[in-house]
């Protein structure tokens, strides 16, 4: 017993040292990997952000419930990824302080930043981030807060998971309109043309073109298709005729027209040019004729846009 007891003591101590141990590696870890807010502002009092880089300069303006690209060009922005930029950037979260008032910002990369973000909320306050070097030991990127002249470091994946070029900020939907609101649709096809029109039918929505009675999951599908095109390329902006002209849009080959009831006199619509990629893709562009835009083809092909594209096709015996 007496042999046994120094053992179960010293055991016991060995416990007692190695869970301390571990309590206080844990602290200091949790203190070392802490996250701080280098600002927080309301996110839906902002109205305005600013992106600058290497070569751009991009002002992003709030339209109500939407944003809007201001310049280097107007366009509708992105929603998403704009309202991804702010819940990020409107709360900045640093891995530390690294200096106050640093006499030297080359050091870290910032006395030519890659990049900065400023956010101005209603009132005309702004704060400014500005990204520099890549830090070192895994704590992401140094970033400095302009207004207080601070240093931190700051998680990488902040910065790289969003592309802050003035494309990937654009809003990609071709077109925006709800199919319930489709009243007609004017087709023409090279020299051909035809009208597709709704009708309420028994509480539901028949399609005819004259008096031709045409397949509903046709025309819903055709319909669904054009709501759903993705922009893959902004081909042009500010497209002139030589322009239209290259990419068969100056005398488009085919047009569809969309007339909507959700507001008076209200129409879409879209020119199909030349097909690329082995006719997986086609140069579009919309009313006014302003952009140039590469979309999937489907739906929008020579073979897709006749008539007899939506009529029901009848099963006959053998």
């Amino acid at each position: 017993m007496k042999k046994i007891l120094p053992t179960l003591i010293a055991l016991g101590l060995f416990i007692a040292v190695f869970a301390y141990y571990q309590y206080f590696q844990k602290e200091k870890l949790t203190e070392e990997t802490k996250e701080t807010l280098i600002w927080q502002e309301d996110q839906n009092k902002i109205t305005e952000i600013d992106i600058l880089g290497e070569d751009q300069s991009i002002k992003i303006k709030r339209n109500g419930t939407t944003w809007d690209i201001a310049s280097p060009i107007e366009y509708p922005a992105n929603s998403y990824t704009i309202e991804t930029i702010l819940s990020r950037f409107s709360s900045p979260k640093s891995n530390g302080l690294v200096e106050e008032n640093p006499k030297d910002l080359s050091v870290y990369g910032l006395n030519a930043p890659s990049k900065s973000i400023t956010l101005t909320d209603d009132a005309g306050s702004s704060n400014t981030l500005s990204l520099g070097n890549t830090a070192p030991l895994g704590k992401g990127y140094y970033v400095l807060d302009n207004n207080a002249k601070k240093v931190y470091t700051m998680n990488a994946s902040l910065w790289d998971e969003i592309d802050l070029d003035v494309n990937s900020l654009r809003d990609k939907s071709l077109l925006s309109f709800s199919e319930e609101y489709v009243e007609k649709i004017e087709i023409k096809n090279n020299d051909t043309a035809f009208s597709i029109t709704s009708k309420e039918e028994d509480l539901l929505t028949r399609w005819y073109s004259d008096n031709q009675e045409l397949d509903e999951v046709k025309v819903n599908t055709f319909l669904a298709s054009l709501r759903g095109k993705v922009i893959k390329e902004f081909t042009v902006d500010h497209a002139d005729d030589k322009a239209l002209e290259a990419y068969g849009l100056k005398e488009p080959w085919a047009t569809v027209t969309l007339y909507l009831s959700d507001q008076e006199d209200s129409t879409l619509t879209l020119y199909v040019g030349n097909t690329v990629d082995e006719d997986e893709d086609t140069y579009v562009t919309l009313g006014d004729k302003k952009f140039i835009y590469k979309v999937q083809a489907t739906s929008l092909l020579p073979t897709e846009l006749t008539i007899d594209h939506f009529t029901t096709t009848e099963k006959t015996e053998e």
